[in-house]
């Protein structure tokens, strides 16, 4: 029998470890970048962005935890560890879209 870590360095698994590395790094740099201009505002956006996707991100969790099978609970995990960065750049990105627009309204 075959033990369970025979399949540890076989080029599927070093594949999966590479992207799933790359994009959450990726997800990580592009999420916590600077802006051309960060001031107080833009931080108080980004500091609402986060609270709000950490909430989105456990609301995911706890009902998918609740809806789901057991073996697929370890690709719900792995998608989560996404979801918090995906929700917050796109949140973040919305608001800095939605005040830029305000103030071109403004002029």
């Amino acid at each position: 029998m075959d033990s369970p870590d025979a399949n540890l360095f076989s080029g599927s698994h070093v594949f999966f470890i590479f992207t799933t590395l790359m994009v959450t790094i990726g997800l990580f740099l592009f999420a916590f970048s600077r802006e051309k201009i960060e001031d107080e505002q833009i931080m108080q956006l980004r500091r609402d962005s986060l609270q709000w996707a950490v909430y989105f991100n456990y609301i995911v969790l706890i009902t998918t935890l609740i809806f789901t099978e057991h073996m697929e609970i370890g690709h719900i995990m792995m998608l989560n560890m996404w979801t918090l960065l995906l929700f917050f750049i796109l949140r973040f990105q919305w608001a800095i879209f939605r005040m830029n627009w305000s103030a071109k309204r403004e002029n």
